[in-house]
């Protein structure tokens, strides 16, 4: 039996009405020791960009952006990037709420939704093969409420994820698959290199969304790697090996 460890953050909130797409991505490595050693490596390229525990997505952006000119600088943040070479999934799944038919979320909703979006990633790393049939798979996710608040939230999902019987079709196909939840839990990013390393994913996948300037030029620093971004809405269409084909609430063929 495999043992799996997904990294998660996120992006957007169904409950805010002016975020246009709630997004979850992150990493995923197929043994410990693969992810040990990217912590170590990361954490070795991050203190060459930043002097600070935390390095996040929009800032190193930002800091990417400013030092076109200054290859040296230019160069430590691609040498960050390159870490990447050790994890087994890169990966962004989103929602575009412009598609929804729900007016409105309350909490509830939106929490099932939440499940939902982390069910189907499951469901696409499976049929990608970089999640393996009979598998146990340990989730963190970034921590961003009160202690309680989370407990209860990764109580729900893990309970959601591991269903023995469900209509949904999703759940169907991951326990005819043999994939078990082990644990669900939430992580403070400011000690967590890998979660930091989900936040980069997310916030630049989100810029893109979002059709910021720079974002072409920020996602192609990934052009290395198999990198899928997967739409609720649209299942099959993926950001991959320096192909932007994305159809979501916009089309790049009409701007």
């Amino acid at each position: 039996m495999m043992e799996y460890f997904l990294y998660l953050d996120d992006s957007g909130s169904f409950l805010n009405k002016n975020d246009k797409h709630v997004i979850y991505g992150g990493v995923l490595f197929n043994n410990k020791n693969k992810r040990n050693s990217f912590i170590k490596d990361f954490k070795l390229a991050k203190n060459k960009v930043t002097k600070k525990s935390e390095i996040k997505g929009n800032d190193l952006a930002k800091k990417y952006i400013k030092h076109k000119k200054s290859p040296y600088k230019k160069a430590d943040i691609e040498n960050l990037i390159k870490q990447y070479q050790l994890v087994d999934a890169l990966f962004c799944i989103w929602t575009c709420k412009d598609d929804l038919s729900v007016p409105a979320f309350d909490e509830e909703h939106a929490k099932l939704k939440r499940n939902e979006m982390i069910a189907l990633l499951l469901k696409k790393l499976i049929e990608s093969n970089k999640i393996m049939p009979d598998s146990v798979i340990r989730i963190y996710i970034d921590a961003s409420h009160t202690e309680k608040i989370q407990e209860m939230d990764a109580n729900i999902l893990h309970k959601y994820l591991n269903k023995d019987y469900s209509t949904n079709k999703i759940i169907r196909f991951l326990r005819a698959k043999k994939i078990y939840i082990h644990k669900v839990s939430h992580l403070d990013s400011k000690k967590a290199d890998c979660i930091q390393a989900a936040d980069i994913i997310v916030n630049f996948s989100n810029k893109y969304l979002d059709q910021h300037r720079n974002a072409k030029e920020l996602l192609n620093l990934f052009n290395n790697f198999e990198f899928y971004i997967n739409a609720c809405k649209f299942p099959k269409i993926r950001y991959n090996n320096n192909m932007l084909n994305i159809t979501c609430c916009w089309s790049e063929s009409s701007r």
